[in-house]
């Protein structure tokens, strides 16, 4: 699958991880921008090598910590956690970067198994990459972007 290369740098990036978000909130996201979103979740910059997850944040009535997405690199695992019996299911979602700064979105994933479940997915990560996860709890098949987090880091 080919990738998503920004030869003008961040400007161009950013604009790709907020139609990654809008897609993730059907259309809904306005003024929000995914520099903003980043800097506001408090993103630390993870590479395939490195464990990483995302919690939710409390907001609407939901608590902090009731979803979580997990990347296990030993694996290439991706988890979602649904840690609150809410109502709500766990909207996970997740990319990687290359050196190259090509960008590779991968399908969105969802758990609504109830509080206390997990579910978790197998892929195939290149290594040496960075890798993004996402986390929002999802209620009545919409997702509640309040609540939504972003995670990923870079050795």
């Amino acid at each position: 699958m080919p990738g998503q290369h920004f030869p003008n740098g961040n400007q161009q990036r950013d604009d790709y991880v907020h139609r990654i978000i809008r897609r993730i909130v059907g259309g809904m996201v306005a003024s929000i921008t995914a520099f903003g979103l980043v800097t506001a979740l408090g993103a630390a910059p993870a590479q395939a090598q490195t464990n990483l997850s995302a919690y939710s944040v409390a907001a609407n009535g939901y608590a902090s910590e009731a979803g979580v997405t997990r990347f296990t690199a030993y694996g290439d695992k991706i988890t979602l956690f649904d840690q609150d019996v809410d109502g709500a299911g766990v909207h996970g979602d997740w990319y990687y970067e290359d050196e190259n700064d090509e960008m590779y979105p991968q399908n969105d994933l969802y758990w609504g198994g109830g509080g206390g479940t997990s579910h978790t997915w197998d892929f195939n990560i290149p290594e040496d990459v960075t890798v993004t996860v996402i986390v929002c709890l999802k209620d009545n098949g919409a997702i509640m972007l309040a609540t939504c987090a972003t995670r990923h880091e870079k050795n």
